[in-house]
């Protein structure tokens, strides 16, 4: 079996991995599975090859976007190539470079499916005529989101929230503080982001939001979570810069990576950009 993946975020990449590797698992014994495409560390130990590494590739906002574009467009091409040879190829998130890749592909008689669509059912929703045409299933991971596909003539399948197997739900606030460290100060969560291009965008303006803050209010510790294959190190001169400004804040603000929902389970408020994190501490409440 030849699988074609494309996961350009981290958020994606991790639920690409997921998916990757539960496939193995139900492989019919004697059957291989031969999976490549774009992603980031996650996909790769899962046994992705990878054709595009998505780190760092994918910008925010209309400059970044136009310093990227010979990297992009040499990663746009690579994929339209490799995915042709696949018996299936499966897209997560990032709709605008996906739509574009699906279109090119649409000679190529590949089946598409698209796992955690574009949320039509909020904005753009013309999009859904977009995905009726090019794509032969849709993995949906909010149970109304099927009605509202089929409803449209979009064949949708529920296969339930990724994050409701991941988050740690025997846990209460007192038993993440201790697993973290923490004592009985106030907790705020900072989010900025989880791809370089969010993080270069939030960090700087987060950081002195929190300055601001804790300007203000005394007795607060700030957690700043990063995914656990963030490439932390390249933020290190902007956050020793910060501390210089700032330096009685040092000891008040806990940088950590791979514990951002242990971070909001513990946190009694937070600033939050939005996506998945957003949703993350909804579920966590």
């Amino acid at each position: 079996m030849k699988v074609f993946f494309s996961a350009a975020e981290a958020s994606s990449d991790h639920h690409a991995a997921k998916l990757l590797e539960a496939l193995k698992k139900i492989l019919p014994e004697g059957e291989s599975l031969d999976a490549w495409g774009m992603g980031g560390s996650q996909l790769k130990q899962a046994g992705l090859r990878l054709v595009v590494d998505s780190e760092g590739l994918f910008p925010m906002g209309f400059l970044e976007v136009l310093g990227k574009l010979p990297r992009l467009w040499k990663a746009f091409f690579l994929l339209k190539k490799s995915a042709q040879e696949a018996d299936i190829a499966v897209f997560l998130d990032y709709p605008d470079f996906h739509f574009l890749l699906a279109y090119f592909l649409r000679k190529s008689r590949v089946p598409l499916v698209y796992y955690i669509p574009p949320k039509v059912w909020i904005w753009r929703k013309k999009r859904i005529f977009f995905l009726k045409k090019y794509f032969q299933k849709i993995l949906c991971i909010f149970p109304f989101e099927k009605k509202f596909y089929e409803k449209h003539g979009v064949a949708a399948t529920y296969v339930g929230n990724p994050l409701l197997d991941e988050l740690p739900w025997k846990m209460n606030r007192s038993e993440a503080r201790k697993k973290l460290g923490l004592s009985q100060e106030k907790v705020l969560v900072l989010m900025v982001g989880s791809r370089l291009s969010e993080v270069k965008r939030h960090l700087h303006l987060s950081l002195e939001a929190v300055s601001l803050f804790l300007s203000r209010e005394q007795g607060w510790k700030v957690l700043l979570p990063f995914p656990q294959d963030f490439p932390l190190a390249r933020f290190q001169k902007q956050f020793e810069d910060f501390y210089r400004r700032h330096p009685e804040l040092r000891s008040k603000i806990r940088i950590s990576q791979g514990d951002s929902a242990y971070c909001m389970l513990a946190a009694d408020c937070g600033l939050i950009k939005s996506g998945t994190s957003t949703l993350e501490a909804a579920l966590l409440g």
